[in-house]
């Protein structure tokens, strides 16, 4: 917080962090729907909910909202349909033009999935499994290939990785020397990738990042 208002130069008695919350409220009772407010869920974590490179959520606060909607959503009864079989941090989720499969990513026993899995959730296949973290999943349209981001999240050092289904190839896209990516994307004709990308110097700063295309 301190560095944000440093940067651009806010008074710190000018900042509200309850205001998101209190203009949500408002919105619930004015539009009548129900607001799942995770304030406190964050506020009193014990273990810091995000990345110190940035503001997205580690594993920790992805863990927070999962738990806290598991607890929500199971004692309700509404029209949602609950399809994962276990709370082991399911994100990422990518639904197929077939209407049966879904390709996303969770979490087990410390170790990252990447799952592709029938409608239901009730028959899936584990794709690729990592000590690193795996995330931002996407199918080719011919399912052929798996292209995903790879590293280090903390500190930037993720990698571009296509793997190929039929032969388990793995070809790291983002080989050049320093360089680094995030958030995939086949195109139509899945015969390109557009991705993040950036690099990083001896001095572990990093270049802004721009859209690559492989």
């Amino acid at each position: 917080l301190n560095e944000v208002l440093t940067a651009y130069e806010i008074k710190k008695e000018d900042v509200d962090l309850t205001y998101p919350s209190k203009y949500m409220e408002g919105l619930s009772n004015k539009y009548n729907f129900k607001l799942i407010d995770l304030y406190d869920d964050f506020r009193l974590s014990s273990n810091f909910p995000f990345y110190n490179i940035d503001e997205h959520m580690n594993y920790t606060g992805h863990m927070l909202i999962a738990n806290r909607l598991r607890r929500e959503l199971s004692d309700n009864i509404s029209s949602y349909s609950y399809l994962s079989k276990s709370n082991a941090n399911d994100r990422y989720p990518t639904i197929y033009d077939d209407g049966f499969s879904i390709l996303y990513q969770n979490c087990i026993n410390g170790k990252y999935n990447i799952v592709l899995s029938n409608s239901s959730m009730d028959n899936s296949e584990t794709i690729i499994t990592a000590g690193n973290e795996v995330i931002h999943p996407m199918l080719s349209q011919d399912k052929n290939c798996i292209v995903y981001t790879e590293g280090d999240q903390e500190h930037g050092l993720t990698e571009i990785v296509l793997y190929d289904l039929a032969n388990h190839k793995k070809t790291i896209i983002t080989s050049s020397e320093n360089q680094y990516g995030a958030i995939p994307q086949f195109n139509k004709a899945c015969d390109k990738i557009a991705f993040a990308s950036w690099t990083i110097d001896s001095n572990h700063v990093s270049t802004n990042p721009t859209i690559s295309i492989y």
